[in-house]
């Protein structure tokens, strides 16, 4: 039994899920930070899959858990500097983001290592194209491995990354498209319990003076 199980999904995001603790319950002194994974499942899916990231305990014993979802396994990795390189066919755009995607996952798995085979990745299914079918990356920094999908693919091509279990490795795929819909109706009160709406002016200019060719 856990105490006020809160489960956030985002797109692109490793996603949380926070719970407390009881001193009752049977896992309360085997969950290690970093190590343990912990897995949501919901009608016998997966709904998340993670690992516990920190806890705190109250003055009663309950012990609030904090985990943060697999995507966040690509903060565990760099990459050297680099310069990428590659002209497809022109009958699949994909094949050159798959072969970028490929190049990624083989380093983070390199560098975590077979010890931790429950944080690396196998490439899945790679649907994303290129227009050109041309792509040239490079980089003179150490960045994570998460910081350049998502500088390198997602800010410029777009898409979504999804995570689903494999039987000694997770899958990790970027789509263009998510291949189903939920038809679940948005009832509030129901299914929506609050709705807030923020309005911000930080990013509001009032003069803008283009430079360039006379």
């Amino acid at each position: 039994l856990v105490l006020q199980p809160k489960l956030t999904l985002e797109i692109n995001k490793a996603g949380s899920l926070e719970f407390t603790l009881p001193p009752t319950n049977p896992a309360y002194d085997y969950l290690n930070k970093l190590t343990s994974t912990i897995r949501v499942y919901q009608d016998g899916e997966i709904l998340f899959t993670g690992r516990v990231l920190n806890d705190e305990t109250d003055f009663y014993g309950r012990k609030k858990v904090y985990c943060e979802g697999d995507l966040a396994f690509l903060l565990d990795s760099y990459v050297r500097p680099f310069d990428f390189q590659r002209t497809g066919t022109g009958t699949e755009g994909s094949a050159v983001i798959r072969e970028f995607m490929q190049m990624l996952v083989d380093n983070h798995n390199s560098i975590i290592g077979d010890d931790n085979p429950y944080r690396q990745f196998e490439l899945g299914e790679v649907t994303v194209t290129d227009s050109n079918d041309t792509i040239h990356y490079s980089s003179s920094e150490y960045k994570t491995t998460s910081d350049v999908i998502n500088e390198k693919l997602l800010d410029t091509h777009g898409g979504y990354l999804r995570t689903r279990p494999g039987v000694n490795r997770t899958y990790l795929d970027y789509i263009a498209q998510y291949d189903s819909a939920a038809t679940q109706t948005i009832e509030f009160g129901s299914n929506l319990l609050d709705l807030t709406k923020a309005i911000s002016a930080e990013d509001v200019f009032t003069v803008l003076i283009p430079l360039g060719a006379d």
